[in-house]
């Protein structure tokens, strides 16, 4: 029995964190996330490796006719990060309100939300960015 505790301090945390990353599994397939997200046959603009705050050349970003993605890849979706930080979300093109490049040093691009909601961004290909979401828009009125 002294043995097998003495070896407690290594398998402990690892089944922490092990059971974190199934329960945020379980979770995300609950709620109807995808574990390994993709980008969307369809988009209009597409991204891979893109930042945030909180987020540095993890998340997927891409543009359709109906909404803006934006998701962190395999494993920065696993443990609950994305919820914690705030660094998922699916908003529908008839939902921005504005979009604009933005000045930052570290963020690029800038969305505003009919809700007050900013999201920012930092894009390898900003103008390519905001003119699929220009294009969107247009598409989306008619």
């Amino acid at each position: 029995m002294l043995r097998l505790m003495s070896g407690s301090s290594t398998w402990f945390p690892m089944a922490g964190i092990g059971g974190a990353v199934v329960a945020s599994i379980i979770y995300r397939l609950k709620v109807g996330k995808p574990i390994y997200p993709e980008i969307a046959p369809d988009a209009l603009f597409a991204e891979r490796r893109a930042g945030g705050p909180w987020a540095s050349n993890c998340l997927l970003v891409s543009v359709t006719i109906e909404e803006l993605r934006i998701e962190p890849a395999f494993p920065f979706n696993l443990m609950f990060l994305p919820e914690i930080w705030g660094a998922e979300y699916r908003v529908p093109i008839s939902e921005i309100k504005s979009a604009e490049l933005s000045r930052g040093w570290l963020m690029n691009t800038k969305i505003g939300l009919k809700d007050g909601k900013t999201i920012s961004l930092r894009l390898k290909l900003p103008d390519s960015f905001l003119q699929a979401l220009k294009t969107a828009l247009s598409q989306s009125k008619s």
